[in-house]
């Protein structure tokens, strides 16, 4: 079995009410910066050895950077 890994990250911002419980995530707009690890695997490699092209995974790339959608949030 052959396998290969790739790290993508990413930002997400929300925003918690003044009047939330503040153990968490303080009040206001922030952000957190998260990483999701993607492991591909392949009984056999495909020509010129690869489990996958890493180009093959730019769509998943761009979803993640470009799915951001800060309308009605409110700091």
């Amino acid at each position: 079995m052959y396998r290969i890994g790739k790290n993508f990250t990413f930002d997400a911002a929300h925003a918690v009410p003044a009047a939330a419980d503040e153990r968490h995530c303080p009040p206001g707009l922030h952000g957190h910066t998260y990483t999701i690890g993607v492991v591909l695997a392949a009984e056999q490699v495909e020509q010129p050895g690869f489990v996958i092209d890493f180009a093959a995974l730019n769509p998943f790339a761009r979803h993640l950077n470009g799915s951001s959608k800060l309308s009605g949030v409110r700091g």
